[in-house]
């Protein structure tokens, strides 16, 4: 059950660049749709990133970033000696 949820993801997911303009030529193709899908459009925008925000690893959020840590979490690491 769960590889059949994700398998459409990962598919949607590997080809994330052509989907996207695959959605912006419907868009202009067929203006009715457009006005039908806004009313949602910040919630198609929103989810995505929720979904990418719970994905990171909160547990230890100030590990080494140059030692396989956070990226976030090594902004100031330069000062550093």
């Amino acid at each position: 059950m769960h590889s059949i949820l994700l398998s459409p993801l990962a598919f949607i997911g590997r080809h994330a660049t052509r989907f996207l303009a695959l959605a912006v030529v419907i868009g202009f193709a067929i203006p009715p749709l457009s006005t039908l899908v806004r009313p949602w459009l910040a919630a198609f925008i929103v989810l995505p990133l929720v979904i990418a925000l719970m994905r990171i690893d909160w547990a230890d959020p100030f590990r080494d970033p140059f030692n396989g840590g956070h990226p976030v979490a090594g902004l100031g690491a330069e000062s550093r000696t």
